[in-house]
Formats: structure tokens, sequence, C-alpha cells
């Protein structure tokens, strides 16, 4: 915000662009922040971090490790601060949000994070206060749905975002049969999890790359994950209702909530559920980047085959 100030100072005076200083958020202009600066904008800046986590949680960003890249915190929070209470009218947090899963979806900050959030923070700014000033950000984000395809782990800012866009599309679990939120998600101990087990996968010769992609997997308690265990779904599907007294029809209907078609479940028809659900999560990154995906080949980011930041261990039902 110091730096924000110092260019706005300079446009006042008439300074033409070659000559404005540039907004910072490096380092090295945090530690050279003159102590009547930070008293100038310490509380609303704590404001902003404030309204910044409350934001995330709205999107369904509980966990720490599931922020897509975490200077957007930081660019999040600035924009708060500046903007007070414009920020919280729902046409700002439909503008953040469309912005936050663009840069989260197109994978924008895998490299030049600083530079980035600090073009992007005041256009941003710009775009709530004038809606015709549109941020280039919204312009260069691009998904491709082959991309789904190679998502596989939290390494991923667009894997984060895809397990935080079915929470907030109201996925309900098997077995409890609730929604995700603040208190659910740590209580019933949710993450991401197979929905066709990898175990049963590999009986059927599944490549890994493919079982274990964003398409075959959906936010679950550890309670559903366990009673899922390593069998076909049309086997842990008839165990749920067998053992919870839940009905088929019910069942069915939370299952259309993950954006999975029962019937290719049912039918342990892994193939059909995968390119179902691969047009179903395409449909969804759309509707929150507010563009369509790009059908050509390609992947915007390389992808790990290391998934040890994602606690997804296949239990045997009991």
């Amino acid at each position: 915000m110091h730096t924000r100030d110092l260019r706005l100072q300079k446009v006042a005076e008439g300074a033409k662009d070659g000559d404005l200083p540039q907004i910072s958020c490096k380092r090295d202009a945090l530690l050279g922040l003159p102590l009547h600066a930070y008293q100038k904008h310490a509380d609303a800046v704590e404001g902003g971090f404030i309204e910044a986590g409350g934001f995330l949680n709205e999107l369904k960003i509980i966990w720490h490790k599931d922020i897509s890249y975490p200077p957007l915190v930081v660019g999040l929070a600035a924009i708060f601060a500046v903007l007070g209470k414009e920020a919280q009218t729902a046409k700002a947090k439909q503008q953040l949000a469309q912005w936050f899963w663009s840069v989260t979806l197109g994978e924008l900050f895998g490299s030049s994070t600083e530079s980035r959030l600090a073009r992007d923070v005041p256009e941003v700014v710009d775009w709530i206060k004038n809606p015709a000033s549109r941020p280039r950000t919204l312009d260069e984000a691009v998904f491709q749905a082959v991309r789904l395809r190679s998502l596989r782990s939290r390494q991923s800012a667009a894997y984060k975002g895809l397990h935080a866009l079915l929470m907030k599309g109201g996925c309900r679990d098997f077995i409890t049969g609730r929604p995700t939120d603040l208190m659910t998600f740590f209580n019933d101990d949710i993450d991401i999890h197979h929905v066709f087990p990898q175990a049963w996968c590999k009986k059927q010769g599944i490549e890994k790359g493919v079982f274990d992609a964003i398409i075959n997997k959906t936010p679950l308690s550890k309670l559903s994950n366990i009673s899922v265990g390593g069998d076909a779904p049309s086997v842990y599907l008839k165990r749920i209702e067998e053992k919870q007294g839940i009905s088929p029809a019910d069942l069915d209907a939370i299952l259309r909530t993950h954006l999975i078609e029962p019937a290719y479940l049912r039918a342990d028809d892994f193939n059909a559920f995968y390119e179902a659900r691969s047009k179903a999560l395409a449909e969804l990154v759309a509707g929150a980047m507010q563009k369509p995906v790009v059908e050509e080949a390609g992947t915007n980011e390389v992808e790990q085959e290391d998934d040890s930041m994602e606690a997804d261990e296949e239990l045997e039902a009991a």
C-alpha cells in the first residue's frame, strides 16, 4: 500500500508512465517500509487479511494447504485493505472470485509471482471501482480440458481449485449427507479421495496416471473413505446403503452433487464415468472462470507424480 501511495502521488503531480515508481510487494520493499507508512496502514492491512480469510472460506478454501498460491492471500488482503467497504458488496465479491479462479485454474502464478501480483492488485481495484476497466489476467487465463487428465496432486494450483469448487458447489458426503463447511471439514476429516478405488483400478489394469487424475477424485469424509475401501463402486455403494440405511435414490442424489452419474458407478463402468465427469468438471471450471475451456491438447504446468502432500490412503472396508 505504501508503494501504491508513492505511485498515486506521482500521478497527481503529473508524472508520465515511464517516470512512475513501481508498485511492489517484494521483500526489499517490505524491509524498507518507513515507520510512518506502517503506522498509517497497519490497521487496514490487518483488517484486509481478516477479510481475505473470510472470503477464502466462502470459496470453501478452508485448510491452508488448499490455497492455490499463498501470495494470493497477500493480494486479496491488499485489495480489501484499499477498497474497504467497496469490496464487501455482492458484485465486488463476484469479481474477486472470478479473478481468484482465473489465476488458480489458469495456473498463472507459477513464476514471476511478485511481479504479476503487483500488476494484478491495482488492476482488480480499478475493475471493482470501474467495471469497464478489466484486469488483463481474466483474458490471459486459459484452462485446457485435457488438463483435467494430468491434475493428480496438491502440487497443482488447479487441482486445489477443483477440490474447492466441488465443495463450494455443495457436494455432500456419501455417508453423512452433509455439505462441507468450516465445522464439517475438520470434524469429519474431509479430504480428496478416489471414487473408483486405487486397489480396484489396479486389478482392472487401469494405469495409475489415469485413475489418479482429479477426474476420479472427490471430497469425502474419513468415514466415507473407509467405507469405500478398495472395492468396486457397485459393492461399496450397496454397503453404504445397507449399513447407513440410505435408499438408492437418496444416495444417487448425493452422487450427483459430486458431478458423478450414478448409473456408471453402479455398473462399475470406469470409462463412461471418466468421460462424463471430465465434461462436468470442464463445465464447472468454465463457470468459475466465466469463459469456455479450450478443447485443444496441451497443459499449462508440469505435473509431478509424487503425491506425498496428499493424505489419500485407501482403507479396506471393515
